[in-house]
């Protein structure tokens, strides 16, 4: 049953005195009532008004972007500072994550957002997120009514607010303030920071540009490293905790030794995880430290000195035993600190009430106090960080686990009628956007070198990343000593700041400063034709004219430009990297690859020589392959090797992978979507292999059963994590293998497989989510659940039942995996729909192409970045597309 929804009318605010809960799990959810309670002993501070200078407003979003039929609607919170504004000034938003956003206000009034502003003379505003807040969309927070708190509705939230909300009804400041038309710069912080840079990737056309501080970009379910960094951190005390943590290991391990030490520490009767996690509190304010003294929460640094201290009295600094284990002055001090400063704030409840888990009933309220469980489903659902001690020396007792961090999924989210929280979380959801490699123009990367969430960004000191080039266009820069989201805060006088804060303000203002000056594209045509000819007279002696090339821009007013290359150079575009670049293959007496940038005019990289020819007869749409971010070009070199070009880096160094057996014959190559992985269908022995990139290491072989072995170079694709490979043989047959069980699944449990004319299939596409497969046949889009094969036939909008097409259809999707669908299709009796957009959904046909183009192939390479694009022999069609908008 749908949840009765709250219509939100709210006179109050409230900003509470601790930081919004980041970290999850058991021991964060028993830290939060911990807080509550101080901050109902006066601790809260209320007002009636946001500060002066500051406008409150909302705005109306639908509760379900993706469910037509679902009329319920929200008000979502939106604070406007306009201090710094001049007339043409782009537009600053913070995203508030995981808490609420009017504790984000100093960052709009002299925090980041307002330095960034007062240079550019920009807006400066905070959006609040779905579920958090005053924005609250539902009537309470049971599993059910969390079923709309999901990565893709609140970054349709983003895109909806800024394609459509009126900034001048709330401000009464006259412009036009909508993206793309006015340049829109979003900022955010740790899980907002994740947010910040894949709102980048997945709307490029509406996100100018993005900074992501601390962003914890790749999801991952338990995350040890955390205390790790808190550990190499604090060299000059956590030897000490360490020490601590090592007897209370050995202690809890021996049956006769576990109570004594719970009493020592006057913890009598608990489970070894809930007393691990209640004696490592002080842990959890280390992500809290902050340069400005004013705002600074760190319980971490203290509680470490102190544990470190020798004590004065000599007969203590020996230690003492437990049972026959001997134990130092480190574990004395462990047992006074925290019965002097953590026991006391239990006051009157018992040591279960204060810090015992075994009890479900006490995470089962769902009213909207209870406002831990949103940030809990989401890291339950999708982004996992479980905080669990290491194998390494460690700062956490052994017992505060995996099983028992993430054992508050199933007790605080019991099995709704319509939602379950899945055994694990799918962080694959969040990875596919591109995980510790997600990277786009004019997306910056902020992170601090002490941060402990720092293992979880592209800064991460533990994935063996390859080195990335801090620049204008991509800036990649690490504050040293920073903690987490070191550069958000800000204060009025700059000079007050430490010299680490002053010089990464300094190189955000002059990023974004020089993003603006790249932003001005013409509304003249001549001038966008000039870019063309530009371009087309230094690549391939082209001269300007019609029907031979084509651009789609769309950060301006939509324009269709055209320019004629006499030459047949120009041979073979094979993806968008980003909006308005691509890349050629340029033939010749020396054949190389380059990437153009259509608003330089020039190309910015050259990658491949001399190897064109020896393979000319190669099947180029399933050989020459580039990662989902763009990352990477693979292509198939010969029949025993594959070659993968870095894109972004600055040398031409490759990764080369090879079969030593000369019979081998490569066929087809595909990406994982957070680019870690490279899948190699080995054609003569039947065969996927799997590599790991950086590694060059093998993960896996697939052995593909000898009945259902393609034919040369079927077209084959994987699914974003690999979980699923699939590939269509020549005449229209497709076999799909789950990669986990190394178990074909049965096509002929698929209804359409069964009574499908094989030449009538003619592409299939897996959702970003793995959850489905879509194939194209005939007039009809197929939806095939992977899990129940169950399936759903859609028609198309205006397309006969019988079409008499003339060769072949491509499909693909946009970054929202569920909702767009491209079709490619050239229909001799069907001139009006020659290259079509449908939803995939409904089938209703979104926008037709000119019917002038010639019968091409619509070739899919990005979903992310939302290109298509089209090939021939002499000539190539370029087109982007957003909601059918193109």
């Amino acid at each position: 049953m749908l949840p009765l929804l709250l219509i939100i009318v709210s006179t109050l605010f409230h900003v509470t005195l601790v930081k919004s809960l980041t970290r999850s799990g058991t021991s964060a959810v028993k830290l939060w009532h911990h807080q509550q309670r101080n901050l109902a002993n006066g601790k809260t501070a209320a007002v009636s008004d946001p500060p002066s200078g500051i406008v409150l407003a909302t705005f109306t979003q639908p509760l379900d972007h993706f469910d037509p039929t679902n009329t319920h609607t929200f008000e979502q919170q939106y604070w406007v500072n306009a201090e710094f504004y001049k007339d043409g000034g782009p537009v600053f938003v913070i995203d508030s994550g995981e808490g609420p956003g009017a504790a984000r206000i100093p960052f709009i009034q002299n925090g980041v957002a307002a330095k960034v502003c007062n240079a550019t003379g920009g807006l400066a505003l905070i959006l609040q997120h779905r579920y958090y807040g005053d924005s609250i969309p539902v009537a309470n927070f049971s599993t059910d009514s969390m079923r709309w708190l999901t990565n893709e509705q609140a970054l349709a939230d983003s895109a909806n607010f800024m394609r459509n909300v009126n900034i001048t009804k709330a401000t009464g400041i006259p412009g036009d303030f909508i993206a793309p038309n006015r340049p829109w710069i979003y900022y955010g912080g740790s899980y907002a920071g994740a947010r910040s840079a894949i709102m980048k990737v997945v709307y490029p056309d509406l996100v100018y540009g993005a900074i992501a501080s601390s962003a914890v970009t790749h999801a991952t379910v338990s995350l040890w490293q955390y205390g790790d960094v808190i550990r190499t951190a604090t060299p000059e005390c956590s030897g000490a905790v360490v020490k601590a943590i090592n007897v209370i290991n050995q202690a809890l391990d021996k049956p006769d030794l576990n109570h004594q030490l719970k009493a020592m520490f006057g913890l009598n009767g608990t489970t070894d995880g809930d007393f691990s996690a209640a004696i490592t509190r002080p842990s959890s304010g280390w992500q809290d430290s902050n340069w400005d003294e004013t705002i600074d929460e760190d319980s971490w640094s203290p509680f470490c000195e102190f544990i470190a201290t020798k004590p004065s009295n000599a007969s203590k600094q020996s230690g003492g035993m437990l049972g026959d284990l001997k134990f130092g002055y480190e574990l004395t001090n462990y047992v006074e600190y925290f019965k002097t400063n953590i026991l006391p704030g239990c006051g009157n409840l018992t040591i279960d009430q204060c810090f015992g888990s075994e009890d479900s009933t006490q995470f089962e309220a769902d009213d909207l106090s209870q406002t831990w469980r949103p940030w809990q489903y989401q890291v339950c659902t999708n982004w996992g960080f479980f905080v669990v001690a290491p194998s390494i020396p460690s700062i956490f007792p052994k017992a505060m686990d995996l099983a028992y961090e993430s054992k508050i999924c199933q007790q605080a989210f019991p099995p709704g009628e319509i939602v379950r929280v899945p055994a694990r979380p799918d962080v694959a959801a969040v990875n596919k956007y591109g995980g510790f490699n997600i990277a786009d123009d004019r997306l910056a990367i902020i992170d601090g070198e002490l941060d402990p969430w720092r293992p979880a960004t592209p800064h991460s000191q533990y994935a063996q990343l390859p080195p990335r080039k801090d620049t204008i266009l991509r800036p990649f820069k690490l504050i040293p000593k920073g903690v987490h989201h070191y550069d958000e805060n800000g204060l009025n006088d700059t000079s007050a700041e430490p010299p680490a804060i002053q010089a990464i303000h300094k190189s955000e203002i002059d990023f974004v400063k020089e993003w603006l000056k790249d932003r001005h594209i013409s509304n003249d045509d001549n001038e966008v034709k000039d870019n063309v000819t530009t371009l087309c007279n230094l690549s391939a002696n082209c001269t300007l004219g019609l029907n031979q090339m084509y651009l789609f821009i769309t950060s301006s007013p939509l324009h269709l430009v055209g320019a004629s290359c006499t030459s047949t150079r120009v041979y073979h575009p094979q993806s968008c990297p980003r909006m308005g670049s691509i890349f050629l293959r340029v033939l010749g007496e020396n054949e190389y690859y380059e990437i153009w940038d259509f608003e330089l005019g020039r190309p910015i990289r050259t990658l491949v020589h001399g190897e064109i020819k020896s393979r000319m007869n190669y099947n180029l749409a399933m050989s020459e392959v580039f990662s989902p971010m763009s990352r990477y070009f693979g292509y198939v070199l010969d029949k025993q090797s594959v070659k993968i070009y870095d894109i972004h880096s600055e040398t031409t160094e490759n990764i080369f992978f090879s079969f030593s057996d000369q019979e081998a014959n490569v066929g087809s190559i595909a990406f994982s979507q957070d680019e870690t992985l490279l899948a190699v269908l080995e054609i003569s022995r039947g065969t996927v292999h799997t590599w790991d990139i950086d590694s060059s290491l093998t993960v896996d072989v697939l052995n593909i059963p000898k009945s259902t072995q393609p034919g040369h170079h079927p077209n084959f694709k994987a699914s974003s994590t690999f979980r699923y490979f699939a590939y269509m043989f020549t005449d229209g047959g497709i076999t799909l293998f789950n990669r986990t069980q190394l178990i074909p699944l049965d096509s002929v449990n698929y209804e359409p497989f069964r009574t499908w004319s094989p030449y009538e299939t003619k592409d299939f596409v897996f959702s970003l989510d793995e959850e489905r497969i879509l194939i194209s046949r005939g007039s009809k889009i197929f939806h095939i659940k992977l899990i129940t094969a169950e399936y759903q036939a859609v028609t198309l909008q205006g397309i006969p039942s019988e079409p008499n097409y003339t060769d072949h259809r491509s499909i693909c999707f946009t970054s929202k995996s569920e909702a767009w669908l491209f079709q490619g299709a050239t229909y001799k009796n069907d001139p009006e729909c020659r290259w079509c957009i449908w939803d995939a959904l409904s089938g209703r046909l979104l926008h037709s192409l000119s019917p002038e183009y010639p019968d091409e192939n619509i070739r899919c390479y990005t979903p992310v970045h939302q290109c298509l694009f089209t090939s021939s022999s002499l000539y190539e069609r370029i087109f982007g597309t957003e909601h059918g908008r193109g």
